[in-house]
């Protein structure tokens, strides 16, 4: 059975803090903790959380960037990734040991999640799929879990552009399987659900900064075919939209994003300007 790291990010981490999660999983499995502080009080030190966890502070900011970090921190064969609010199965390691086990050539495998009332937090397939760019849009970051081994002749990492904390606050794991996906990486949907997390999400807000950035994520992942799930997207969300924002609103702040990235990229990212190529 392979070994796993859970890699854990969180912010300003204080003693018990993380006690909660922790309490879900077993001994055997090595939990690696990146902590991101913002204090300039607080110390920069690796610190021993429990006997199978360690905590690692950086002073820096940006949930991709702390990923990137947990991977490179990383030495199981197999890493799953978590939020500091997510708990997780009784059975869930042994869930995802035994996944890869009977999936030997999938170098990432998803897997459900449950709302504090223990039904699915989405509407997931009954039947095992292999993803494509579009499935791949669904996948929220504490559902991932990672063959490290196998991902080791890929170089493959977050961007730093998406996630919290960074420019374009979303989209982080997205961007992850989409250049896992153009790397022609194996990525597999097991319908277990190996964690329990809150509904909220700061991906299911409608508001005219989360549109913008909408726009930029989909311009990052579908290119000039953006433009065009654009318009369906808020016409099928239009009576959602209604409550917060309109139509027309929402679908200009997301070209606006469009618009957006692609000038970041050819001022950020200059040899990257296939940021319009990657679909």
């Amino acid at each position: 059975m392979p070994s796993i790291d859970l890699l854990i990010s969180t912010m300003n981490y204080r003693p018990g803090a993380l006690d909660k999660l922790l309490a879900t999983v077993p001994e055997f499995i090595n939990v690696i903790v990146v902590n991101q502080i913002t204090g300039a009080s607080q110390c920069v030190a690796q610190m021993q959380i429990k006997p199978n966890a360690t905590c690692f502070s950086f002073r820096e900011k940006g949930l991709s960037r702390s990923r990137n970090r947990l991977m490179s921190l990383a030495a199981s064969d197999v890493v799953v990734m978590a939020d500091d609010d997510v708990e997780f199965m009784p059975d869930a390691f042994e869930d995802i040991a035994k996944a890869f086990c009977e999936n030997p050539h999938a170098h990432i495998l998803t897997f459900m999640m449950l709302k504090p009332d223990g039904t699915p937090r989405k509407c997931y397939k009954s039947q095992s799929f292999r993803h494509n760019k579009f499935s791949i849009a669904k996948v929220s970051s504490c559902e991932i879990a990672v063959h490290r081994k196998l991902m080791r002749p890929f170089t493959v990492n977050y961007d730093e552009s998406f996630g919290l904390g960074a420019i374009y606050p979303m989209g982080e794991e997205v961007v992850f399987l989409k250049d896992c996906l153009k790397a022609g990486l194996n990525i597999r949907f097991i319908p277990v659900a190996i964690s329990c997390h809150p509904e909220e999400s700061t991906g299911r807000n409608f508001t005219t900064a989360s549109e913008k950035t909408r726009g930029a994520l989909f311009y990052r992942l579908y290119g000039p075919l953006s433009y065009l799930m654009g318009f369906i997207l808020y016409f099928r969300k239009r009576h959602v939209l209604a409550g917060t924002i309109s139509y027309g609103v929402a679908l200009r702040a997301y070209i606006e994003g469009i618009h957006d990235y692609k000038e970041y990229c050819k001022k950020k990212l200059p040899d990257q300007f296939a940021c319009a190529r990657t679909h």
